[in-house]
């Protein structure tokens, strides 16, 4: 069924640039060896193993190409099967469950005299063609296609646009694997030549809105939601009045404030426009971006799809061009508002490029990115090599709304470069700016420097919405709608102990709650330094539930202790947290001085110097004896003991019998009580060093 694996053998074709760095070019592989007549990508994980699978469409009556993703860097090429044996001339593609059984399916849009392709997915890697129903016995010259739940009753829709002047198709799920054709409202009654369309809730409503890419100069679509089941076409604005070769629209928060902005590629068959690009003004309009390359590169563009590619926390842009003489454009996020154009890196190799989608295929944390080419040029992929940045990557899954959660908005909130910044993703049945380009349709989010989500708010295509905290980093998450589950809240983050004396213990209270819907389970806490130790390491909490961990701090010698508190937990969101410790320990007894040093003496004859010993400790100090290992120094003391708090001069004597320096150690001998949990009349070593004397004759 499968052959010629795809290996991860790559060369980095360009350097000497800024952005040089982020991107090599795949050269070995199916994928990138198979040639055709590449117009549309698609990016799912069709058996759900967590890994991005690729699909791509195929014109001028050839077959499409599957690649299933071996999870090890490699992918294999699917040769079995009508999905990769049905001949056509295909355009665009889109995955989405229609049937809401757990994974994804295929609709593939042709052109010509064929009909349009709906693939059901088996379960067990393989798909059975759908021949009956209109929406594969329409015919039509379909370009694109875009899966939303246009009524928000828990079931993906299809819309489909045609060229030609041809009226487009909307396609009602029955959520029994059947689909009813929409024949009433202003959005199945417009006539255009459109090519590309893409489901976006640019007014944050809570249903999705239409925009219809049209070409040969047309205005282009948009259709407002009116929350019933009818749309509302949008007449006024720049959005649908500027006519244009329009292919497709990407939608996508650029600027980071809640709403989705849209790029529109411009340049049907070799005529040069320049691309659009509109900024949603959050009150249902939207402005006209006039300035930047990003709007005034003339070119032949087809392709566009937004994605952060540097991991920043603001959405870069990639935008293919259809002439072999024009670059792709790569455009990264300044975060001001305005767009760097890279003039290297990926955008070196030209071809006539289509449709693109970015996809995180290896499991890495960063956007790779794959193109679609024509005229029987090898197809692209670039794998993104990464930076320091930290990101999520986050599956959802509906329950009351369609199961690919397409339609659901997910917000992170999280604190990069010091600035507290939200970002939005919408997950999309189509984010390519062409005939078809789709993104993964997890949503990912670079984080910058971020160490933590502040927030995440995922609102369902249902109307429920969920709020989670404090969410980690660098981690691949896996969010059931409204889903019982439990939720650790640690209320101390630092567990800062009092001053100790060495070989006594300080205890602190760690409260551990269970705020969920579900059984917490705390499988271990682990403390990295063995002078903070827990009374407890594993147990249960029902919701609601709390439970106090006793952490001591029992120091073996003075100075400043400090450790990490590692607790693990069945919580989906946050399975390993950490606690910071520190502490500070004195020992029981005091030395004034930590070195003596004499005068010259001459010899024969004898200087003294004081050392004062105090006790710090809260019980009596026996100072037991006092012995030096140089003769020359000697201190003449017997047992005495100090009261808690007192203090006592002893006299440390210098007698050389020689001329030249002299060095000694002084070993005080105490019994040091170091508490309960230690040895009573434990004997301690005080060491005073460099006693130093000058003799002269």
């Amino acid at each position: 069924m499968k052959n010629l694996l795809f290996g991860y053998i790559a060369l980095v074709l360009s350097t000497g640039c800024l952005f040089g760095q982020y991107f090599t070019r795949i050269t070995e592989g199916a994928m990138v060896n198979d040639g055709g007549g590449s117009y549309g990508t698609a990016l799912g994980d069709f058996n759900n193993d967590g890994f991005i699978d690729l699909f791509v469409t195929n014109c001028c009556n050839g077959r499409n190409f599957l690649y299933t993703n071996n999870r090890d860097g490699n992918f294999s090429k699917i040769t079995t099967g009508n999905i990769v044996n049905d001949e056509a001339s295909s355009q665009g593609s889109s995955w989405g469950d229609y049937d809401n059984d757990g994974d994804l399916d295929l609709f593939v849009t042709n052109v010509g005299d064929s009909n349009n392709y709906l693939y059901k997915n088996n379960s067990d890697g393989t798909f059975s063609k759908i021949t009956t129903g209109e929406i594969v016995n329409d015919g039509g010259n379909s370009y694109g296609a875009s899966w939303g739940d246009f009524n928000n009753d828990g079931y993906v829709d299809l819309f489909v646009p045609n060229a030609g002047n041809t009226k487009n198709y909307l396609y009602k799920n029955n959520g029994d694997g059947t689909f009813t054709k929409i024949t009433t409202g202003i959005i199945v009654n417009d006539s255009g030549s459109s090519a590309g369309a893409s489901w976006g809730d640019f007014d944050n409503d809570g249903d999705l809105d239409l925009f219809v890419a049209n070409n040969y100069n047309q205005n282009n679509f948009l259709y407002k939601n009116n929350g019933d089941g009818s749309f509302t076409k949008v007449t006024t604005g720049s959005i649908v009045n500027d006519g244009g070769n329009s292919i497709g629209g990407s939608w996508g928060d650029y600027d980071n404030d809640g709403d989705l902005d849209l790029f529109v590629t411009n340049g049907w068959w070799d005529e040069s426009q320049n691309n659009f690009l509109y900024q949603n003004d959050g009150d249902g309009t939207f402005t006209k971006v006039t300035s930047g390359d990003i709007v005034n590169d003339w070119s032949n563009s087809f392709g566009s799809s937004w994605g952060d590619f540097d991991n920043d926390g603001d959405l870069d842009l990639f935008v293919t061009n259809e002439e072999y003489n024009n670059n792709n454009l790569l455009y990264s996020n300044n975060g001001d508002g305005s767009f760097a154009k890279i003039s290297c890196d990926m955008v070196d190799f030209m071809a006539y490029s289509l449709g693109t989608s970015w996809g995180d295929y290896d499991n890495d944390g960063f956007l790779d990115l794959f193109v679609a080419n024509d005229n029987e040029q090898n197809n692209f992929l670039f794998h993104n090599n990464g930076n320091s940045n930290n990101w999520i990557n986050i599956k959802c899954i509906g329950i009351q709304s369609n199961v690919s959660a397409i339609g659901a908005k997910v917000r992170v909130n999280a604190i990069i470069g010091g600035n507290s910044v939200w970002q939005l993703n919408e997950i999309s049945g189509q984010t390519g700016g062409g005939l078809g380009g789709q993104n993964s349709l997890n949503a990912e989010f670079g984080l910058g420097d971020a160490t933590l989500i502040d927030t995440m708010i995922i609102e369902w295509p249902s109307g429920i919405t969920e709020v989670f905290t404090e969410v980690a980093i660098n981690q691949f998450l896996t969010i059931t709608e409204d889903e019982t589950f439990p939720k650790i809240i640690i209320q101390e983050e630092e567990l800062l102990f009092d001053t100790v004396y060495v070989g006594n213990y300080v205890s602190r209270i760690l409260t551990i709650s269970n705020i969920g819907t579900d059984s917490l389970f705390i499988n271990d806490i682990i403390s990295g330094n063995p002078d903070f130790t827990v009374d407890t390491t594993s147990f249960t909490l029902e919701p609601s539930q709390n439970q106090e961990v006793n952490v001591t701090f029992l120091p073996d010698s003075s100075g400043y202790y400090s450790g990490t508190l590692i607790i693990k937990s069945n919580d989906p969101i946050n399975p390993v947290i950490s606690v910071n410790l520190s502490g500070y320990a004195l020992s029981q007894i005091s030395i004034s001085e930590t070195g003596l040093e004499f005068d010259t003496v001459t010899v024969g004859f004898s200087l003294s110097r004081q050392l004062v010993i105090s006790n710090l400790y809260t019980e009596d100090l026996t100072i037991q004896s006092a012995i030096s290992d140089n003769p020359d120094y000697t201190v003449d003391i017997s047992d005495f003991i100090l009261e808690p708090g007192q203090s006592q001069e002893i006299s440390v004597m210098f007698s050389p019998d020689s001329s030249g320096f002299s060095y000694a150690t002084l070993i005080i001998m105490t019994n040091d009580t170091l508490g309960p949990l230690m040895y009573v009349n434990r004997i301690r070593f005080v060491s005073i060093h460099n006693l130093r004397g000058g003799i002269r004759i």
